[in-house]
């Protein structure tokens, strides 16, 4: 299973955060513009997105698409290009929140094909009743572009009241949602700020299903339960735990697709195995809520927090939102929240408190500056890194008899665990913002694999001036420290809360932003 990302996307620049007043989420369909309001949960009250209008022709956009480093998308790509590039689109059938869009392929496009592992994308929804708590998991299909799925896809139901919201996740570098008629609209989907991308993550509808489970939670009826202890005695982990994340947490999904010789590709049940005679294999989505549920739980004898996969009667799934849910309900301090120094919320490679706001609306976590510092860069390195290596150094044991998420990174889980932490803290310009070597020792062998990890103390501030960037890290610019919570971000105020998207328009689609 792979839960790491491509050598591309560790190479990506790093500066100070700038400063963004206007919240700009994208793409919709052509002329349509549609304002997500966020009220009704106390770290969001008050923010409006403003998703501006986008429209993709085959022989390239209407204007400039780029990824958080500010390179531009070829939307006019051969499968050789966009193999290189690792850039794709997915097209969103109509009506996603219905039982019938649920149920609709969506399609890999521009070049790309759901046979090359670094292309794949994945999609994830969750379905919940407001009224009694009921939730459960659903997995819509990603086929390729011109092909037809291996076996007829499973619908869900989906209840009058319903709320549904869609998660994505994606292999490659940069995924780019494009729609059928206007499905984004009626989607309410997020892409990214202004024309920057997240690079592999979307979503649809999130921030009115959180709003509905959070009431839900409030009023009894979605329960919510608290973190067990694991075989080492310590609480099980969560996607909001500092011994979880790397460099960009809360991104991607748990969803597995089947795939078969040809390149088509099915939803994951048992039914589908079995008609497929063997002749179909397993793929998924790297994240940090597949290493959770898949392999850290197990390891540590956790139980993830799962409900009823209606992809595949009678299994049970957890979900990127299950997922923030109880790490929402039962992580303590300090809490990881997405950075400012999150590759993903980046624009044109710089910090971007605004972007960062677009992303944790999505995930249901608290603006920039609402309540805690754990998640200012300098601060989120030091925890990330110490309280990283004190938990993979206590379950040495655990994690060396459990097996690799990536062979590719590391033997085990230990090694991998040692391996992911040591390129997060080059990736986020952590020596830079901590004066501080990189305290992670690997041991590798030909191919590049961590055999075995060591851990030497953090030595905050033991290299005054700063540090150079690493080869590996050679577009990383050494950070600044970051303003004052207040001047972070500027949210749009919303005047009534609300429960329901509305339509507001909004100016050409633009990125605003200023220095400090």
């Amino acid at each position: 299973m792979q839960v790491w990302r491509s050598a591309a996307w560790r190479r990506t620049s790093r500066t100070r955060p700038a400063l963004i007043a206007t919240l700009i989420a994208l793409p919709l369909a052509a002329g349509i513009v549609v304002g997500v309001k966020v009220a009704d949960h106390p770290s969001q009250s008050g923010l409006n997105l403003a998703a501006n209008g986008f429209r993709v022709r085959h022989h390239g956009p209407l204007f400039r698409v780029t990824g958080p480093d500010g390179a531009v998308m070829n939307l006019h790509q051969t499968p050789a290009e966009a193999a290189d590039s690792t850039n794709c689109t997915l097209q969103v059938p109509a009506n996603p929140l219905s039982a019938r869009g649920l149920a609709t392929p969506y399609v890999l496009g521009d070049g790309c094909e759901m046979s090359n592992a670094d292309l794949q994308a994945f999609v994830e929804a969750d379905i919940l009743n407001p009224r009694t708590g009921s939730l459960k998991v659903y997995n819509p299909l990603v086929i390729t572009e011109g092909t037809q799925p291996a076996a007829r896809l499973v619908p869900p139901r989906v209840p009058r009241g319903d709320v549904v919201a869609i998660m994505f996740g994606f292999n490659g570098g940069n995924l780019l949602l494009t729609g059928t008629g206007n499905s984004l609209q009626q989607g309410q989907c997020v892409n990214g700020l202004g024309q920057s991308l997240f690079s592999q993550v979307a979503y649809c509808n999130s921030p009115a299903f959180y709003r509905a489970a959070n009431r839900a939670i409030a009023r009894g009826v979605l329960k919510i339960p608290p973190l067990a202890t694991g075989n080492d005695g310590q609480p099980c982990p969560t996607v909001r735990d500092f011994a979880v994340v790397d460099q960009d947490q809360s991104d991607n999904v748990v969803t597995t697709y089947l795939l078969t010789a040809n390149g088509q590709t099915a939803q994951d049940s048992p039914g589908n195995a079995a008609a497929l005679g063997g002749g179909a294999t397993p793929i998924n989505n790297g994240s940090d809520n597949a290493l959770v549920n898949k392999f850290m739980d197990p390891a540590l004898g956790c139980t993830p927090y799962e409900f009823h996969d209606k992809t595949a009667p009678g299994k049970m799934s957890g979900s990127q939102i299950t997922d923030e849910l109880l790490a929402a309900a039962d992580q303590t301090a300090p809490i990881a929240l997405v950075p400012l120094n999150d590759p993903m919320t980046q624009v044109n490679g710089l910090n971007n408190g605004a972007k960062a706001n677009a992303f944790r609306v999505g995930v249901d976590q608290a603006l920039v500056g609402q309540g805690q510092g754990a998640d200012w860069p300098r601060n989120y390195c030091k925890d990330m890194m110490q309280i990283g290596m004190r938990r993979v150094q206590r379950d040495e044991r655990q994690f060396t008899n459990f097996a690799t998420p990536v062979p590719d990174e590391g033997d085990n889980l230990f090694t991998f665990m040692a391996a992911r932490l040591s390129a997060s803290f080059e990736n986020l310009g952590c020596g830079a913002l901590l004066n501080a070597p990189n305290p992670v020792n690997l041991t590798l062998d030909a191919n590049g694999v961590a055999t075995a990890a060591s851990f030497s103390p953090l030595a905050i501030g033991t290299l005054p001036g700063g540090v150079e960037p690493s080869a590996s890290a050679s577009a990383t610019a050494t950070p600044s420290t970051p303003a004052p919570a207040s001047d972070a971000t500027t949210a749009t105020p919303t005047p009534t809360p609300t429960d329901t998207a509305t339509a507001t328009p909004t100016p050409t689609p633009t990125v605003t932003q200023g220095g400090m």
